[in-house]
């Protein structure tokens, strides 16, 4: 029988709030763009040039190298760089942009990410396992978060820092009111859904929620054609929604647990 495939954790090493706020890293991210071995140079300079003091200078260097690669790789699995086909180079995404442009709103920015990380990332998984261990009546530590994220279906080492950091950069937002009891009345706003479908939403595959997610940004009130929401799914999210599985995939699934109302029509393409 087949094994069925691991799903990946965010990564997310040397890129944690208490080193530097979103806004101060992106900011680099905004000097040293386009050239990545710059933007790796200056992290490298400004923030692990302490690093490894005691140590022969050769190995000194080599970690801090580490170091700066190892944020430079979370900056990009967090979806706020992205590299283009030309060596060597990047540029700042869609959120990166917003959240730069909106600077001095602080509640914003750790919202807005928030938001991203629970959205398009890990975020759902880790909070769902770490309310599981909750109502285990057991402690959430690292490991044992680890452990259940594993259960759940992930590749994901127990002592990897991945886990803190994504926790310490949605305790921004007031996610968690203590260091692991999860405020879902927060997450609900967060999300901008009723807290009775965040259940719902967990369930869902990346194509049914990012078509979802595609529903609310277009803001769609009235009945419209399912190949234009996919459209705009494909091109915001990235994702490749066949148009020959869409309703069986897509929007049957979402009916079925009522977070949309569907319509058949017997004419035009995309109906």
């Amino acid at each position: 029988m087949e094994s069925k495939k691991l799903k990946r954790f965010t990564y997310g090493d040397q890129f944690d709030p208490a080193k530097f706020s979103l806004v101060e890293i992106l900011g680099l991210c905004k000097e040293c763009q386009p050239n990545r071995d710059t933007l790796k140079v200056n992290i490298a300079q400004r923030y692990f040039s302490q690093h490894s003091q005691g140590t022969s200078s050769t190995l000194s260097e080599q970690n801090i190298r580490t170091l700066a690669l190892n944020c430079f790789l979370s900056l990009k699995n967090y979806q706020l760089i992205e590299e283009l086909e030309q060596s060597h180079q990047y540029k700042l995404t869609p959120l990166a942009i917003e959240i730069l442009f909106n600077t001095n709103n602080t509640s914003f920015v750790n919202q807005k990410f928030a938001s991203h990380i629970l959205n398009n990332l890990s975020g759902m998984a880790l909070l769902k396992a770490i309310e599981a261990i909750n109502a285990r009546g057991e402690e959430p530590q690292l490991e044992s978060i680890a452990y259940e994220l594993q259960e759940r279906g992930y590749a994901i080492s127990p002592n990897c820092t991945y886990v803190s950091t994504m926790r310490h950069w949605l305790s921004l937002a007031g996610v968690f009111e203590r260091k692991c009891e999860i405020n879902w009345d927060v997450v609900s706003d967060i999300l901008g859904i009723n807290k009775d479908f965040i259940d719902e939403i967990y369930t869902l595959n990346p194509g049914q929620k990012h078509f979802l997610l595609s529903l609310l940004n277009l803001n769609v009130q009235e009945f419209t054609p399912a190949n234009k929401v996919a459209q705009h799914t494909r091109s915001i999210y990235k994702l490749r929604l066949t148009t020959k599985n869409l309703v069986k995939d897509i929007l049957e699934p979402l009916a079925n647990l009522g977070l949309i109302e569907t319509e058949k029509t017997t004419s035009g393409r995309g109906a």
